[in-house]
């Protein structure tokens, strides 16, 4: 990643660059602009003084570097291009954000977000078309835990049919609480404790409810752990997802790797849109079909 400095030496939330795709990729559309330059810097310095300039290239051709401009950036990442000479980055101000964890409320079409590194809480609105709607600051974490927590990284409730509610939330120590309603977990084992002693030895990036609300799901970069029955005394791994695996029964294939934040979108009828969010950005994901539906990223508002 780099960071822009404007004219007054300040760096600022829209003047972010991050190389999404961590290795040598190339957009394919057709750009609005191209100029030879320096380095990185200059090309997305060009890009900062378009305003319509979402993303650039910047190509190798024998001494010189050609930076290219567009005004799109592509839906999925996984469609650039593989082109060892060339970079791609892309305009962005959601590293500045600092999400950490997301949750859903059932309320149709909005989400809780825990942002500024964990320190605050928002509510997220989707349009009908699951484009961004509005976000809006909602509480900070140490009043909506009433002092339990200072932040929160990993954050999930588990609602199944008539039983109480299980809350999950990790604390930015590496220790994950469990919560029965208002009571602490008293099973498996005893709380708080290092999820990965539920997983495997995955280290947990983020968590959301299964399907059916009898359990978790848990985002570890390219794999997504099933645990399920968190009511019962036994928590076991049920299922374990490789998202570069191209199966049927893998639900979770197509999605980006790295996710750093997940909740359900709440709909009527049953769960199929969800929200997940990379350091850099966040897609709407429909498990049915197993396509990225729309992308962006989050500015603090």
């Amino acid at each position: 990643m780099c960071f822009i400095v404007d004219s007054n030496g300040q760096i600022t939330t829209h003047h972010i660059f991050s190389q999404i795709v961590k290795k040598n990729a190339r957009f394919s559309d057709t750009p609005t602009a191209e100029q030879i330059v320096r380095s990185v810097i200059d090309c997305a310095r060009l890009c900062q003084k378009s305003q319509d300039c979402k993303s650039v290239n910047l190509i190798r051709i024998g001494k010189n570097k050609l930076c290219q401009l567009f005004q799109t950036k592509p839906l999925d990442p996984r469609t650039l291009d593989h082109d060892i000479k060339s970079q791609y980055w892309e305009r962005t101000c959601q590293p500045s954000f600092g999400v950490t964890a997301a949750t859903s409320d059932d309320i149709t079409l909005q989400i809780k977000i825990v942002a500024d590194f964990g320190r605050n809480i928002y509510h997220l609105n989707f349009n009908d078309d699951f484009t961004q709607g509005n976000l809006h600051f909602y509480d900070s974490v140490p009043r909506a835990t009433n002092g339990k927590h200072l932040m929160v990284n990993n954050a999930v409730t588990i609602k199944y049919q008539n039983y109480p509610s299980i809350s999950l939330k990790e604390n930015g120590t590496g220790w994950t609480f469990c919560d029965i309603d208002t009571t602490p977990c008293t099973v498996p084992g005893s709380w708080p404790k290092h999820f990965e002693e539920l997983t495997g030895g995955f280290s947990t990036w983020a968590l959301t409810s299964n399907r059916d609300d009898d359990g978790v799901y848990v985002f570890s970069n390219d794999r997504v752990i099933e645990l399920s029955t968190p009511i019962g005394p036994e928590w076991h791994v049920v299922e374990t997802y490789n998202i570069n695996e191209n199966v049927t029964d893998n639900l979770w294939r197509n999605i980006p790797s790295g996710i750093i934040a997940a909740s359900w979108i709440p709909q009527f009828g049953p769960k199929r849109k969800v929200f997940l969010a990379t350091r850099d950005y966040y897609v709407v994901f429909d498990i049915t079909s197993n396509a990225v539906l729309k992308r962006d990223h989050l500015c603090s508002p």
